[in-house]
């Protein structure tokens, strides 16, 4: 798809298409593909777009980072809503809601846990 014919989409739902074409990105040839141009590309939208949303690589990356956090943090809540109310269901649940994780995103995940280690934008996200 050209720039000039992509399809206008509300701001969020572009946000989306970007991450999820960036997931894609990732998980066919890795973080070290990963770039806002790329990303544009793939998306079929103009560079200034991917800007517009994500500002920088690491801002891309931990827009990710945080979507994929906040997936594995609501499985897990919906898992124990679900559950008995017991310790050790509890705590068989965790370990189950992690490892389904894992499977679904955890190549992604490390790999873009990864390419931020050391990224002062990362830094100062985790600090709050």
């Amino acid at each position: 798809m050209s720039h000039a014919t992509a399809k206008k989409m509300p701001k969020a739902q572009r946000r989306d298409q970007l991450m999820e074409t960036a997931l894609g990105i990732i998980r066919e040839q890795g973080t070290d593909a990963l770039t806002l141009g790329y990303l544009a590309e793939r998306a079929g939208v103009s560079k200034p777009i991917a800007y517009e949303h994500f500002g920088t690589r690491a801002g891309l990356l931990i827009a990710l980072y945080q979507q994929l956090d906040q997936r594995q943090v609501d499985d897990l809540l919906v898992a124990l809503e679900q559950s008995p109310k017991q310790l050790s269901t509890a705590a068989k649940v965790v370990s189950e809601a992690y490892m389904a994780c894992y499977r679904l995103i955890g190549q992604e995940w490390h790999a873009i846990s990864a390419a931020l280690k050391g990224d002062e934008e990362m830094e100062a996200f985790q600090r709050g």
